[in-house]
């Protein structure tokens, strides 16, 4: 899946408000420092229940700025955790890190500030 962003399924969220979507992108492109940190902490942890944790948040956030490609970076990567494959995670962690710094670049490149 290539939309980094599904700005279909987000307008349609928010009822066509074009400025309530750009918020929501905002408010979500300006947690991503904070979570990429988590992440790596997470990755360092080399503990479970904490990388599982932090998939939860990561997940939900995502999905409520309707980015998938963050999503499904996120669900392989709490895959892993589950199935034990604990030498995949670093590069699972790089590919959620990459996905969140997409949304970024998109939204610098889409979002107009308000």
């Amino acid at each position: 899946m290539n939309t980094i962003i599904d700005m279909e399924e987000l307008l349609r969220f928010c009822r066509n408000n074009k400025e309530m979507a750009a918020k929501i992108i905002q408010a979500y492109v300006s947690t991503i420092p904070l979570y990429i940190q988590e992440a790596q902490d997470a990755a360092t942890s080399n503990d479970p229940q904490i990388i599982r944790a932090m998939c939860h948040k990561l997940s939900g956030a995502a999905r409520s700025v309707r980015a998938p490609q963050v999503t499904a970076s996120i669900e392989q990567l709490r895959e892993l955790v589950i199935d034990h494959k604990f030498n995949e995670i670093p590069t699972a962690l790089s590919s959620v890190c990459n996905n969140l710094n997409a949304v970024v670049e998109y939204a610098e490149q889409n979002i107009s500030k308000t």
